[in-house]
């Protein structure tokens, strides 16, 4: 009995055909939330008052809800203005990933 003449491609069809069939994630939108040693915020290279911080995640995120914040907090800032800032993120629902500081 011959083979097929497709018959060796055969191991390497299945696998292509799997892998044409993959899920392709869309882009995610970031933004950058700085803490400076004095426990100064900055949302993508805007400075804001801890005040004004929920309302522009509130606005960045509406222009992509599956933003995700990279939260980028100097060793000297004082942790009472970092568990702020994590707590006003924690309830915008924002993914968040930690950075090294680097100074600007």
């Amino acid at each position: 009995m011959t083979k097929h003449p497709l018959a060796a491609l055969l191991p390497l069809l299945v696998p292509c055909a799997l892998l044409g069939a993959c899920f392709v994630p869309t882009s995610v939108a970031h933004a950058t939330l700085r803490i400076s040693p004095s426990g100064a915020y900055e949302l993508d290279g805007r400075a804001l008052a801890p005040a004004q911080l929920a309302a522009a995640i509130a606005a960045r995120q509406a222009g992509a809800p599956s933003l995700v914040l990279e939260v980028q907090a100097s060793p000297a800032a004082d942790m009472a203005a970092v568990r702020a800032a994590l707590q006003t993120v924690r309830s915008a629902h924002v993914r968040v990933a930690f950075a090294a500081f680097a100074p600007a």
